[in-house]
């Protein structure tokens, strides 16, 4: 059909001048006067052209990663402009013209308004325009996520578990985990679980890293819906190495430490853990930082209040003050009776060995009762679970992670397996005490 033209009045489905002169004809808009409104009975002369966007026009609610879609049914669409305050979007048409997509990965900002302007012609040529607007969603939060004990570029031992803090409780768990995508040069099987108030996301294997594994993380979280108010304002990326196994095993009762380099004991040093009142924690830690010389103190109000300063060869296992540190003030306690306020001292020629000897993520296992059991908020405790207690806190499970990403689904979890006692044990194992 050639030179044919219908009117009708209307803001969001308005039919305009056209002239056709094949499929893909130019659509020409009448910009001046004033639209004429078709009568009840001129049905015949409109557009039978549908318009559909997705998102729906007029949401306040839009999502910032799902493309936007612009279709044409019972026509062919012949122009689209997605414009925001940068400008039109990009996007692509279908070879036959019904629909137009925006660019693959596209991130728009959160509460931003994008005008929506369609035109499409039906078979008889008759054109449809749809001009409109959506708004992205406003989160009442957009954190953006980080990593806690970890950073790019650094050598950690087989111990350190991956650890993604958020500002508030998670409750969309299984898309945060499907999100959190892991590379490693080495199959490891293991899982993400979360804490106790849903704040945290940790990742550990089931059985330590293997020595050697490089390991990358890619969190595109961004625009990922968190809980009912708050979505991810940014991304979370992790590239580390795994070195050496490293572990240090206190006997509380003989107060002996056996230091071991991937299962080979290295040296036995006497040392002096916690005294009545202030016992060491029992069971698997992980050194978070080296810290070097640092001045110790007291909290408020302890009977025993202290300060002391230029405390050496300082090595952090917990949150709430425990060390591996030189103590050449208790000389005559090593090996002999608890002295110490809860950190695990020893000559300062003994503890410039470990300091040299330790990096981060590397285990210390104290490995019989003393009086105080582990606690979960006290540092990075996540070996003093059991493999099934793990799992039970993930959204998405086991699974077996190696140079592509996700190989497979991990297989159930087996029966714990005996801990020798010169070696910190395996993860299905609990610690003892």
């Amino acid at each position: 059909m050639i030179g044919a033209s219908v009117q009708m009045a209307g803001h969001r489905g308005k039919v305009v001048m056209a002239v056709v002169s094949s499929f893909s004809a130019a659509v020409v808009v009448a910009g001046c006067g004033p639209m004429l409104t078709a009568s009840a009975g001129t049905g015949d002369n409109r557009s039978q052209a549908v318009i559909n966007v997705t998102p729906a026009l007029k949401s306040n609610a839009a999502s910032v990663l799902a493309p936007i879609v612009v279709k044409a049914d019972l026509g062919t669409l012949t122009s689209v402009a997605v414009t925001g305050p940068d400008g039109q979007l990009p996007g692509t048409m279908s070879a036959d013209g019904a629909t137009w997509t925006s660019q693959p990965g596209l991130e728009l900002p959160f509460d931003t308004k994008y005008e929506v302007t369609a035109v499409a012609i039906d078979p008889e040529g008759r054109a449809r325009e749809v001009n409109d607007t959506f708004t992205t969603v406003k989160p009442a939060a957009t954190p953006v996520p980080g990593t806690r004990y970890t950073t790019d570029y650094v050598t950690y031992g087989v111990g350190m578990p991956l650890v993604i803090p958020f500002k508030s409780a998670v409750t969309n768990k299984a898309e945060v985990e499907s999100k959190l995508k892991l590379t490693t040069s080495q199959p490891v099987e293991g899982a993400w679980s979360w804490s106790d108030d849903s704040t945290i996301a940790t990742f550990r294997p089931k059985d330590f890293w293997p020595v050697n594994t490089h390991v990358n993380l890619d969190g595109h979280l961004y625009g990922t819906k968190l809980n009912d108010t708050d979505y991810a304002g940014g991304n979370v990326t992790l590239d580390l190495d795994i070195g050496d196994k490293v572990t240090m095993v206190v006997d509380p009762n003989s107060l002996q430490m056996t230091v071991s380099r991937n299962d080979q004991p290295e040296k036995v040093i006497p040392v002096t853990i916690g005294k009545p009142g202030y016992e060491t924690y029992e069971g698997i830690k992980v050194i978070s930082a080296k810290e070097g010389t640092i001045t110790m103190k007291s909290p408020p109000g302890d009977p025993e209040y202290y300060v002391a300063d230029k405390v050496e060869y300082s090595i952090r296992l917990t949150d709430h003050g425990e060390y591996l540190h030189a103590a050449p003030w208790a000389a005559d306690a090593f090996g002999n009776y608890r002295y110490s306020h809860g950190c695990i001292s020893m000559t300062t020629e003994n503890a410039a060995w470990v300091f040299g000897a330790s990096k981060p993520g590397d285990l210390v296992w104290v490995n019989g009762p003393t009086g105080e059991p582990w606690r979960k908020d006290n540092g990075i405790t996540v070996w003093n679970e059991t493999w099934p207690e793990w799992l039970s806190k993930s959204a998405t499970g086991a699974k077996v992670v190696g140079p592509q990403g996700q190989i497979s689904p991990a297989p159930a979890p087996s029966a714990p397996a005996p801990a020798a006692a010169t070696s910190v044990p395996p993860a299905t194992t609990p610690a003892a005490g």
